[in-house]
């Protein structure tokens, strides 16, 4: 797996993914994406070719864990979505894992 970059070790493990969800899906989301998807497009366009690739390692790795984890680090991080079921927050971030790999950076 790739380094995340030094500005991010306040993150810990996972850190490009925790940034990126804290970054785009706080609680003022809303405001700035009509919705999710728009916002999923500004991930890839504002991220590029590097970004993407240690965003869609870092969600293999966090897919691998239990639901549960998965559930406990995206309320932790994306405090602008929130699902009560722990297999909604899997399969958001299914979707988002999903629309990655079919879109790169321009």
């Amino acid at each position: 797996m790739q380094s995340d970059p030094s500005y991010l070790s306040h993150w810990g493990e996972l850190g490009t993914l925790k940034n990126c969800l804290a970054g785009y899906f706080n609680q003022d989301w809303a405001l700035d994406y009509k919705s999710v998807e728009e916002a999923w497009y500004a991930i890839v366009r504002e991220g590029g070719a590097d970004r993407r690739l240690r965003l869609l390692e870092q969600l293999d790795a966090l897919l691998q864990r239990s639901d549960s984890d998965v559930h406990v680090l995206f309320r932790d991080t994306a405090d602008g979505l929130y699902f009560i079921d722990a297999k909604d927050t899997r399969h958001w971030l299914e979707d988002f894992q999903r629309f990655l790999h079919s879109h790169e950076p321009a």
